[in-house]
């Protein structure tokens, strides 16, 4: 996260020079030259969660909340990297409204932040009351010795969206690896409300913004993102207003479909969809949903397929549901069809078709590496399992594992050891649940901890089944524990 930039270049107390990202804001240029300002700055309540800031920089000097400033890393709270400098002169620059910095610092001079300290932070931010997020570290989630995607349930991200759930919106940088995203920002992709996150630039600048699951492409040139395709201000005021007041973001949503920006109206159509599932109002989500699918727009369109077909799915109309997922699928979209197949697979699966149920995770696993085509598989294997299709099923969860690590490898992992410890193939029952500890996912290494535990009770290997109990007793959910902590008692006592 090192900035390459010497702090004097941002700010040099014996010269007197400034690095300005542009031409000084109107806003902040009255705020300096109005020397009758004192105390606390007006305006809208921004926290940069990075490296500190420079105090002595005028324009830091001028909105900074003297009270608003936290460090998490026992440095101080001033910047002494550079980065979080950087970060808050952006932002105040790309603002056309005065606003109140505070600052929360968990990156130390070395570029380096611990994710207990962003945890921390996140809800020290809640505390301020702060408006405004702005965050430029992340944790990568690990499986298996690999970075992977996060499904959005890890210590970061629930913290992250503990904060958002009060209104906060919160914008984040995704990381520096093409293809993934690192945790909270996975919150944006997975369709988390009021989080914008910015993912990894290639070798021509071009990257990729999430906005509540939608993707969307942007140009990266010099120091600052420049895209007709970003969010407008309306869509940002729209999305911010989905927490605090429904029905006032039903309206601005609305607006913007009336202004017949493509990229936009569809996605808006998505968002009041969505507002009218959260009350209930299926027949008004509906309307939305097909406006938006008409829309045709290539991501939107296919996204509201699938919300249109899990209403149909809901409300019990199977046929409905199954034409909407189909609809979505014959867009061959990389992530919107695979994902439409899994839902129809397991609306097939509760209408009692398992044939059809099978056919259609067989054609979502053709979209080979996603993470929907993952899903598919594993229930896929699931299904063939409970048939007694062993082999079958052995070989749908190995294509997962095939495909690399992914949030799905630990169940899928769980799945094997206990498939084969069904089937009586014991050492083999043990690989796999070893494995699935391995990958570091606590509910699931958890569960898997028992499970191994039981295995090895019956093997009479008292010592090591009690290491599992162990393993099973200290991570994962409350009823996982205390049944691990029984377990542990029972084999104690017998």
């Amino acid at each position: 996260m090192s900035f390459p930039c010497d702090l004097r270049t941002l700010h040099d107390a014996e010269s007197g020079t400034e690095l300005h990202p542009q031409e000084i804001p109107d806003w902040i240029s009255r705020r300096i030259d109005d020397e009758s300002i004192s105390g606390r700055p007006s305006g809208r309540r921004v926290a940069v969660v990075d490296s500190g800031m420079l105090p002595s920089h005028s324009w830091i000097r001028a909105s900074l909340d003297p009270d608003g400033v936290a460090d998490f890393t026992g440095e101080g709270w001033e910047d002494t990297n550079g980065h979080g400098t950087v970060t808050a002169l952006l932002t105040l620059a790309a603002s056309t409204e005065p606003l109140t910095l505070f600052s929360a610092k968990i990156v130390g001079r070395d570029g380096r932040a611990e994710p207990d300290n962003l945890i921390r932070a996140l809800q020290w931010c809640a505390t301020q009351k702060v408006d405004w997020v702005v965050l430029s570290a992340g944790v990568q989630r690990r499986s298996w010795g690999r970075d992977v995607d996060c499904a959005g349930s890890c210590r970061v991200c629930k913290a992250a969206a503990a904060v958002l759930d009060q209104g906060v919106l919160i914008t984040a940088a995704g990381g520096n690896r093409p293809g993934l995203l690192a945790c909270p920002a996975t919150l944006a992709r997975v369709g988390h409300a009021n989080f914008i996150a910015s993912g990894p630039v290639d070798a021509e600048g071009r990257g990729t913004t999430y906005m509540a699951g939608v993707v969307v492409p942007y140009v990266f040139h010099g120091a600052l993102v420049c895209t007709t395709t970003m969010p407008s201000p309306q869509m940002i005021r729209a999305y911010e207003l989905e927490t605090t007041n429904p029905p006032t973001a039903v309206a601005a949503y609305e607006a913007i479909v009336e202004q017949g920006n493509d990229d936009e109206a569809a996605h808006a159509l998505c968002r009041i969809g969505e507002l009218h599932e959260r009350i209930g109002a299926a027949s008004a989500a509906v309307d939305a949903y097909r406006r938006a699918v008409v829309r045709g727009h290539r991501d939107s369109s296919p996204r509201a397929g699938i919300r249109l077909g899990n209403v149909h799915e809901a409300a019990g109309d199977h046929d409905a549901a199954v034409a909407a997922f189909e609809d979505v699928a014959a867009t061959g979209h990389r992530v919107h069809a695979p994902m439409a197949l899994l839902n129809l697979g397991n609306g097939e699966l509760r209408a009692g078709n398992p044939v059809a149920a099978e056919l259609a995770f067989r054609r979502a696993g053709a979209f080979t590496g996603t993470p929907s085509g993952a899903s598919a598989m594993k229930n896929l294997g699931v299904l063939l399992w409970q048939a007694g299709r062993f082999d079958d099923a052995r070989q749908a969860f190995r294509t997962v594992l095939d495909w690399g690590p992914s949030r799905e490898s630990p169940g899928v992992a769980l799945n094997l050891g206990m498939m084969e410890k069904q089937l009586g193939h014991l050492e083999s029952a043990e690989e796999w649940l070893m494995k699935a500890i391995a990958t570091g996912d606590d509910e699931r290494a958890s569960r898997t901890a028992l499970e191994l535990g039981d295995l090895l009770a019956a093997q009479r290997a008292p010592s090591r089944a009690r290491a599992s109990y162990e393993i099973a007793a200290q991570r994962g959910s409350e009823v996982t524990r205390e049944q691990a902590r029984a377990a542990f008692r029972g084999l104690a006592d017998s």
